[in-house]
């Protein structure tokens, strides 16, 4: 029987990967004069125990929030469509991130960091097709559960891909998961008054 790892084991583990991340993060990037925000290793183990319970979930960021009292069900329905499309078994927990905002981010609990990683990875083709999708006019975006201090760095390089690309006139600069990426192929850019 496989021994079971360690805290301390998960912890160099998940060191090791950081590093191979830092290490390729952004050397694609050259963003002048601002230089994008990185993960600093020790601060992410600090909060291991957050990194971990969020492993498992999904998040889906600017999908309309009725507050109504039914929105619960709407949203399972809403998370449960898209999975039969994806051929995915449906989650385990559908609900609201508890805040303030306007359209509170929806989290969704997949029990599974490879269910969540396929449902992340067949998101965007999936919601493209969507009937009930296609009429919105800001489509909403998926993305894997943050800590704080992702969060804050997935915020703060965001706003630097939308300035950037302003002062570009052109979407030169793009997020993937939390990092800043240059396109090789920039097109114009339609310009919104918000970068979040």
């Amino acid at each position: 029987m496989k021994a079971q790892m360690t805290k301390l084991d998960l912890i160099d583990d998940i060191n090791s990967k950081l590093d191979i991340i830092m290490s390729n993060q952004y050397q694609n990037v050259a963003i002048s004069p601002s230089t994008p925000v990185q993960l600093d290793n020790a601060l992410m183990l600090k909060h291991f125990d957050e990194f971990q319970s969020k492993k498992t979930r999904a998040v889906i960021e600017r999908l309309a929030d009725g507050k109504s009292g039914t929105e619960q069900q709407e949203d399972a329905s809403f998370v449960n469509e898209l999975c039969k499309e994806m051929n995915l078994d449906p989650p385990l927990k559908v609900y609201r991130h508890d805040c303030e905002a306007i359209i509170r981010p929806l989290k969704i609990d997949f029990g599974s960091q490879s269910l969540r990683d396929t449902f992340l990875k067949k998101y965007n083709k999936t919601i493209k097709e969507m009937e009930s999708v296609k009429a919105l006019k800001v489509k909403p975006r998926a993305r894997r559960d943050l800590t704080k201090i992702e969060l804050e760095t997935l915020k703060k390089n965001r706003k630097m891909a939308y300035d950037e690309n302003v002062k570009a006139g052109k979407l030169v600069y793009y997020i993937y998961d939390i990092e800043i990426r240059k396109n090789d192929d920039p097109r114009p850019f339609n310009f919104v008054p918000s970068h979040q």
